[in-house]
């Protein structure tokens, strides 16, 4: 809550400052067009803002996808650990393997987690995640339903590094630089064509200038945000693996 304060707080003196800039501008050099030359341009700026406004809120909706996809991979890599961890059970040298998902999942939670915040993974993570396809390959499954189950323990297992590929390259976020460069430029046009923009009225114009830059600064602020979906203020959290952890720590102590 106090990181959302902080974001609102400094976006609203953003906001000010743009539009108290905007007012000097206008006041120290005025608009050299006519009242019938500025009705004629709000035809192409009504475009221009459309323009804009779809490709910015496209590319919110596109990222808020992302998001979510990101944290269905996070959720789901947790889980594959359950099953892991259930199918050990009835192999012989499964303690070993479910020791090592153990660490995995707190090493995943304390050690990976907070590095991918700085867009880094954890070396100790890495390790572990390498340790336990070594403790895999030392199973030796002697029945047929042993085989049946070490079958389907390898099959989890690769989908366990699946999902956590998949999750480590989303850590630097997925929006190519273009379209960042696209945002700030169509942005940038869009406060030149508000400058040619005058009402006349003095609260109108502050009250609209700051509706448009408004809406703008916010819809690039949830890009932002979503776009690294480990960073920031709007994350994926580790709750799934604060979870799983929960779970094993259960099960290691059954009677």
């Amino acid at each position: 809550m106090k990181d959302f304060t902080v974001v609102f707080s400094v976006g609203f003196v953003l906001i000010l400052v743009v539009i108290g800039a905007m007012h000097l501008l206008r006041k120290r050099i005025p608009a050299p067009i006519t009242e019938q030359q500025q009705n004629t341009l709000l035809g192409p700026f009504s475009f221009l803002a459309t323009l804009y406004a779809f490709l910015l809120g496209f590319i919110v909706v596109t990222l808020w996808h992302n998001f979510n996809d990101v944290s269905r991979v996070a959720n789901a890599e947790a889980e594959t650990v359950v099953v892991i961890y259930r199918l050990s059970e009835g192999l012989p040298g499964g303690d070993a393997v479910q020791k090592i998902l153990t660490e995995y999942t707190r090493s995943v939670k304390e050690d990976e987690w907070p590095q991918m915040a700085t867009g880094e993974t954890s070396k100790t993570t890495e390790a572990i995640y390498e340790g336990l396809w070594r403790e895999v390959r030392n199973l030796a499954p002697k029945s047929t339903e042993e085989q049946a189950l070490f079958s389907e323990l390898v099959h989890q297992i690769s989908e366990l590094s699946r999902y956590r590929r998949e999750r480590i390259l989303h850590i630097m976020g997925g929006m190519p630089d273009v379209m960042w460069w696209a945002l700030l430029a169509g942005g940038l046009l869009l406060l030149i064509g508000l400058y040619f923009l005058s009402i006349g009225n003095r609260r109108v114009q502050i009250m609209f200038d700051g509706i448009v830059i408004g809406m703008m600064l916010l819809m690039l602020y949830l890009a932002v945000e979503l776009n690294r979906p480990f960073q920031g203020s709007v994350r994926v959290s580790p709750k799934a693996f604060e979870v799983v952890e929960s779970k094993l720590h259960n099960s290691e102590h059954r009677p």
